[in-house]
């Protein structure tokens, strides 16, 4: 960027949602996790639909950007958070262990944790969203001092 005299160095990400519906109506929760595997990339995603069916897959991205789709490894539980919330992943033997939780609120968690995928050690980046909970009217209630709008 020129203006402000801004720079950044490093590894990042860029993600959205979209869609013709509120997320909530489509979905009860979900779990996702990002980890650069040596030139590599694992990405998992499992939640859980409005509908009651499951989904789960985890992609490797190769360094050309070429996605693949993997066989998936154990599902990996993790401590609940502060506010209780419910998290985990998907890791080698089923095993990864939080390093530290960036964001912890009512109905969302991002954590930064350690394991292993594709047989290396990795740290992932991890969140975890209940849409049941975000829906709650006591939550509702709380989001404007939570996350002031202008």
């Amino acid at each position: 960027m020129n203006e402000p005299d801004v720079s950044w160095s490093g590894s990042a990400y860029l993600d959205s949602n979209h869609g013709s519906e509120p997320i909530e109506d489509g979905f009860r929760d979900w779990h996702w996790s990002r980890a650069h595997a040596g030139k590599d990339i694992a990405v998992v995603y499992e939640g859980n639909r409005r509908d009651g069916s499951h989904f789960a897959s985890l992609l490797r991205f190769d360094a050309s950007g070429t996605p693949h789709e993997e066989e998936l490894p154990l599902v990996a539980p993790l401590p609940p958070t502060l506010w209780a919330m419910k998290r985990q992943t998907r890791a080698d033997r089923g095993h990864a262990t939080v390093r530290k939780t960036w964001e912890d609120s009512p109905f969302y968690a991002r954590s930064t944790l350690d394991m292993r995928i594709f047989g290396k050690p990795v740290t992932a980046v991890q969140e975890s969203i209940s849409l049941d909970r975000l829906i709650n009217p006591v939550v509702q209630f709380m989001l404007p001092y939570k996350m002031p709008r202008e």
